[in-house]
């Protein structure tokens, strides 16, 4: 309140809005990780993303057009039924449901792409085709959370 006393809220909880909030340090999200990467290693993480996109693509056109029951493996994941309406529908081909399990996936294609990207670059500085990286840049520091 005005007087610089603490009020208090529905559930009793003390709160004070004078006083600093802490500002704390974010971690950072697997996107961000993403973009750092990139700007890390853009030659080597295209390539890394491109050939890791091809097979994700590939393993799930796979399992859309040999079948698999892929609306019960969603389910079993908890995947909104939004989605997997939208996989039920009989108009939807199997490049679509193809796309939809490849953006679904992306939190997952993308962590790794970061890890392969960090293989390739160890593999390319052990075999001295590529300079060490500096502590601070280094991949791992990425990863962290």
């Amino acid at each position: 309140n005005k007087n610089g006393v603490s009020s208090n809220d529905q559930n009793g909880a003390s709160k004070t809005p004078t006083e600093p909030v802490d500002q704390k340090v974010v971690k950072e999200g697997i996107f961000t990780r993403f973009k750092n990467t990139y700007k890390q290693h853009g030659k080597i993480f295209i390539g890394v993303h491109l050939v890791t996109s091809a097979m994700w693509t590939g393993m799930f056109y796979y399992a859309v057009v040999s079948g698999v029951d892929v609306v019960a493996m969603l389910d079993w994941l908890g995947v909104s039924q939004t989605v997997i309406d939208k996989l039920k529908s009989p108009s939807l081909g199997y490049i679509a449901a193809t796309y939809l399990l490849y953006k679904l996936a992306t939190p997952l294609r993308y962590t790794v792409t970061i890890v392969g990207t960090r293989w390739v670059v160890k593999y390319l500085q052990k075999s001295g085709k590529m300079p060490a990286t500096p502590e601070e840049n280094k991949i791992s520091s990425l990863l962290k959370e």
